[in-house]
């Protein structure tokens, strides 16, 4: 449990606080506290899919497995989940890897 706050608690308000234009705030809370699947859940059915690229792409493609079982879970389309997958770039560390292969 975080000092201040509940981090559970926060989630629950921000995810009820219809934070479609900004969700940066839930996004931060989620991320740094492991609920990636509420908010995959909460981005994919408020139709945020841009966003949803952009936290796997560039805040933590660590957390793409998750998401993308999250969005299989949801039913989410084959085409979607493959065109995120193909957008990403391996971690800076494997890129010297992979450039020999």
């Amino acid at each position: 449990v975080h000092e201040h706050y509940d981090p559970k608690e926060v989630k629950d308000f921000l995810l009820d606080a219809n934070l479609k234009k900004d969700p940066r705030p839930l996004i931060y809370v989620c991320d740094r506290f492991g609920y990636v699947d509420e908010l995959t859940e909460y981005m994919w059915k408020n139709k945020l899919e841009q966003l949803i690229q952009a936290y796997v792409q560039r805040m933590n493609p660590k957390s793409t497995p998750m998401v993308v079982g999250t969005l299989l879970h949801l039913n989410a389309p084959e085409e979607f989940i493959k065109k995120l997958l193909e957008a990403m770039r391996p971690p800076t560390d494997d890129a010297k890897f992979v450039a020999k292969l």
